[in-house]
């Protein structure tokens, strides 16, 4: 994984892989037939890592914002990592080429790890807008609305710009929480709290 972040999917062959764990080609090709079936193994352990702390800080103590700002940072953070590790493919960025090309059996297990994770901000919306701590019109559309905040950011991200990895990401989470905030910031029209 270390050499992928590095130099993303496109810079990474399978022999340099295999050199980079002190290993030949051919034992890294007993284990995965090509580059992307790796790539998908490392993405699904990532997304295991990232189902869990989705589920961690949808659980914990605290108000329903503070818990919905926690996994919107988590989401942005590994959307953004795992898009500049996934690179372009047939001149798209980040996760969804990569995603296409992999046999159904494995899209159906990284599409359950999607759905905790969907379903986990949806109780989290579910119970501030119920609390009156959120604004949110309907949790599932707007659970995947949220989600959705990383998903193209890759290619707005300048690492050594203004808008590095934390600043993007400080800026999404702080969109997306204005999103469902019960009330607008000052001098804003604001709608009424929905449930």
């Amino acid at each position: 994984e270390v050499a992928l972040r590095r130099q993303g999917a496109e810079g990474t062959t399978m022999r340099a892989l295999a050199a980079h764990l002190g290993i030949g080609a051919a034992s890294l090709y007993y284990h995965f037939p090509d580059r992307d079936a790796l790539l998908a193994e490392c993405l699904e352990r990532e997304l295991d890592g990232l189902v869990a702390a989705v589920e961690a800080a949808a659980t914990a103590a605290g108000q329903a914002p503070a818990r919905v700002e926690a996994i919107l940072a988590a989401h942005v953070a590994f959307q953004l990592r795992w898009a500049g590790m996934a690179g372009r493919r047939h001149g798209r960025a980040g996760l969804a080429p990569l995603l296409e090309s992999l046999p159904a059996a494995r899209r159906r297990r990284l599409d359950q790890r999607q759905r905790a994770i969907v379903q986990a901000l949806r109780g989290v919306l579910v119970a501030g807008a119920a609390d009156g701590s959120l604004r949110v019109p309907d949790p599932t559309p707007t659970a995947f609305a949220l989600l959705s905040l990383g998903e193209h950011a890759i290619a707005w991200v300048r690492p050594k710009g203004r808008l590095g990895l934390e600043a993007l990401t400080a800026l999404l989470v702080a969109l997306g929480l204005r999103m469902i905030s019960p009330s607008p910031p000052a001098g804003e029209g604001g709608g009424a709290a929905a449930g």
